[in-house]
């Protein structure tokens, strides 16, 4: 399946492909695949535990400043409550742990 993102809803006027493809990637990893003012703490403290405990989604770490102007963001990507999201997320940080030991 493709990823799309969709971005007419924000506040961030034109972005590269390679930025929408990075969105899209954090939309998978933090499982949150609509991006609301009513979600987004949860977006970005999702995006944040992530950086902290697996590494940085993409090439340096995300701030709030980063993600602020995406708040109307949809994609095509899983949506997980955040019990399912923080199993999952531990499950590959102690993954990683082993693979580092």
């Amino acid at each position: 399946m493709a990823l799309h993102v969709d971005i007419r809803n924000c506040e961030a006027g034109e972005v590269s492909d390679a930025t929408l493809f990075t969105l899209g990637m954090t939309c998978m990893v933090t499982g949150i695949n609509r991006v609301t003012a009513e979600n987004f703490e949860d977006f970005l403290a999702r995006v944040l535990f992530f950086q902290k405990t697996i590494g940085n989604i993409a090439n340096r770490p995300f701030t709030r400043d980063d993600l602020t102007p995406f708040i109307g963001l949809t994609a095509n990507t899983n949506n997980e409550t955040e019990v399912a999201w923080l199993k999952r997320i531990s499950k590959q940080a102690m993954e990683e742990i082993r693979r580092e030991a």
